[in-house]
């Protein structure tokens, strides 16, 4: 796992003897580099849920969700710019560039045969994405005022659902049978954590004499169930938009980032006494708050920028095992960290709900466990061989 995908064997061919060099792989520097990669999304990542976590829900109560969004949507704007200029300017093997180049010569014979039509079509639904992404951050993070970080990331991982319900209706896609054994393990796992949730609630709330936290509960499953439907509206969008364009990461990035600041500026151009001076007011006052809001803006930027850089030297594989594991890590750290409780039945729901994410994981990219051994077994023979 830990050889990138830049220093296989094939990319080295044809390639002048005095060029070899910089294509040999250093076991001890690929190490380096692997762990820099994971620890690259997982402290950042760790900090900006602990960040959120932290100012709406635990300790300062943040209710201007729009606000600071657009904050992280235009650190975000920065960051594909950041991306397409530092990771475009590494000099690439010269398969690789070949592909990237080929790539690019059938966007832009792509782009000259669209009709004005198709043009029209094509930004309108860049605009819907963007709309449906930032609405979908908005949501999750407003749902934090009512739920804690573990019911949100649970709530969060049942994406899959969504994401086919809405690709079948609105892309006609088709999905294998192990997608909705996957769907079904995520279905099972999430009533099991809800239940023992309400169990524990409902235990605390008799031994207090009061139901007024169920209620709160409520809003923040009915925020996460839209955040939800955004991701899947957003997803099947993103399939009929591939008919149209077939966007770089940057620029969807960009695209998306962009759309989405000009809706969150338009809303809170006419919300602006009700959420913008509140909140620079609420920040004014507590300079810490203005602190951990960009410092949310900034470790999100982070992560984003370590997970190009995971995809572009190791490839989707590595990055799905890594993303979902740090959603688990994430949520072992805020359990501890601010001491939620957690009963066995809810514990139970956490491991089937990951055990059906790695499932998926494992059946995306190999048919069988004879060809996951065999793909370890070439990486680490690969590995013999360099050393």
């Amino acid at each position: 796992f830990f050889l990138p995908r830049t220093t296989s064997p094939s990319h080295t061919t044809n390639i002048p003897p005095h060029h070899h060099q910089h294509f040999i792989p250093n076991p001890t520097r690929n190490m380096f580099n692997f762990l820099l990669c994971l620890f690259g999304i997982y402290v950042p990542f760790i900090i900006y849920n602990l960040i959120r976590e932290d100012l709406t829900k635990t300790t300062y109560r943040w209710k201007w969700s729009f606000f600071l969004v657009l904050i992280q949507c235009v650190f975000n704007i920065f960051t594909a710019v950041f991306k397409y200029t530092a990771f475009r300017s590494n000099k690439l093997p010269r398969e690789a560039q070949a592909v990237l180049d080929n790539k690019n010569k059938k966007g832009l014979l792509q782009e000259q045969q669209l009709s004005i039509m198709d043009h029209v079509k094509k930004y309108l639904i860049w605009a819907l994405i963007g709309f449906a992404t930032v609405m979908s951050m908005v949501l999750s993070t407003s749902a934090l005022r009512y739920v804690n970080y573990p019911t949100q990331i649970l709530a969060r991982s049942c994406k899959p659902i969504p994401v086919m319900l809405f690709s079948v209706i609105l892309a006609k896609e088709s999905y294998p049978l192990y997608r909705y054994m996957v769907v079904g393990g995520i279905c099972i796992g999430v009533s099991l954590f809800f239940i023992g949730q309400a169990a524990l609630k409902s235990g605390k709330y008799q031994a207090n004499g009061s139901t007024g936290g169920l209620d709160e509960n409520l809003m923040g499953y009915l925020l996460l169930l839209g955040s939800l439907a955004m991701d899947g509206v957003c997803n099947g969008l993103q399939q009929r938009l591939k008919v149209l364009d077939k966007p770089s990461e940057e620029k969807f990035m960009l695209m998306v980032n962009l759309t989405g600041s000009i809706f969150l500026m338009a809303y809170l151009g006419v919300y602006y006494e009700q959420e913008v001076l509140p909140a620079l007011e609420y920040m004014r006052a507590l300079p810490r708050v203005t602190f951990l809001v960009f410092g949310c803006a900034v470790s999100a930027c982070l992560g984003t920028i370590f997970i190009f850089k995971t995809v572009a030297q190791y490839g989707t594989l590595v990055l799905s095992i890594l993303t979902t594991t740090r959603k688990f890590f994430t949520l072992l750290f805020s359990v501890f960290w601010n001491g939620h409780q957690m009963s066995t039945t809810m514990w139970s729901g956490v491991f089937v709900v990951f055990g059906a994410l790695f499932y998926d994981v494992y059946r995306k990219y190999f048919n069988s466990l004879s060809d996951f051994f065999a793909f370890v077994h070439s990486k680490l023979s690969h590995r013999k061989k360099v050393e």
